[in-house]
């Protein structure tokens, strides 16, 4: 594959649809900094793989050409305001989600660090927080880890195909949380629940982090993370991120199963089926 089929996001958040067009349903999201492979290109639009092997059409206005390999900071923070001067009241140029990718200057101002944006020509400040690098957990620690960043999204809006701290929607839920702690996840749940590196657990040994399905075993229409006690945290429809307690009226009877990371395989990359082609 060429250089030139590599693209890099330039905005904030972009959508990937499931056709050519801004009025086709969205499937997924990209956030600033992530790449998309091209596979071919339509009237100002491709369609692509993301870094997590899902597919879908993405509008290359938001898009450039990775020229040269360049290293990209990620944010660590849920968001970061990126200002014009080292101020909270200079003007705001753009808001970035967690694992939103810029380029870190060799500057700071106090509290600040000077940036360039992935379109490599805008530059900002953000608090240095915000680019402080996230420590990966202990394999031990990985599904406990990605249960408390879940926590950090509580109230976060529900989103059809929502892939950042603006929007989520349940399985783009669970792989921000997962991708934060070094995994990257498959993008919808009934192909999270076949996700070879993930194994299954019974409901009464469920520890945080677990993967926890909805709907029937033939049709996975939800999942969330089982947390520390009686409850999960998942992206509801019409709530948002919530958290909700074991043996509720609406989720638990439609509870199918759980899965497990098998932390013997963590270092597996995420694959992709044929049959996922749109």
């Amino acid at each position: 594959m060429s250089q030139s089929s590599i693209y890099s996001v330039v905005h904030n958040v972009i959508h990937l649809q499931a056709k050519p067009g801004n009025d086709a349903e969205r499937v997924s999201q990209a956030r600033m900094g992530q790449k998309l492979t091209e596979i071919r290109i339509e009237n100002g639009w491709i369609w692509a793989e993301g870094e997590d092997a899902y597919r879908g059409w993405a509008d290359l206005r938001w898009l450039r050409p990775v020229r040269e390999a360049s290293t990209l900071t990620c944010i660590s923070t849920p968001f970061a305001d990126v200002r014009q001067k080292p101020d909270n009241d200079s003007r705001l140029l753009a808001r970035l989600s967690v694992l939103s990718g810029v380029m870190m200057e060799n500057e700071t101002d106090g509290e600040w660090t000077r940036i360039t944006l992935a379109d490599e020509t805008e530059q900002g400040w953000v608090k240095t927080q915000s680019l402080a690098p996230l420590t990966l957990p202990e394999s031990e620690n990985l599904g406990a880890t990605a249960a408390r960043w879940g926590t950090e999204f509580s109230g976060t809006p529900y989103l059809w195909g929502g892939s950042s701290s603006f929007g989520l929607d349940c399985s783009g839920f669970v792989q921000l949380c997962y991708l934060i702690c070094g995994i990257t996840l498959r993008r919808d749940a009934d192909i999270q629940r076949n996700d070879p590196r993930f194994f299954p657990v019974e409901r009464n040994q469920l520890q945080p982090g677990d993967l926890v399905f909805f709907g029937k075993p033939d049709r996975i229409t939800h999942v969330g993370m089982h947390l520390e006690g009686n409850a999960f945290i998942h992206a509801a429809g019409g709530a948002g991120v919530i958290i909700t307690e074991w043996g509720d009226d609406r989720y638990s009877p439609g509870y199918v199963d759980a899965r497990r990371l098998d932390i013997d395989r963590i270092a597996e990359p995420v694959t992709r089926f044929e049959a996922e082609d749109r």
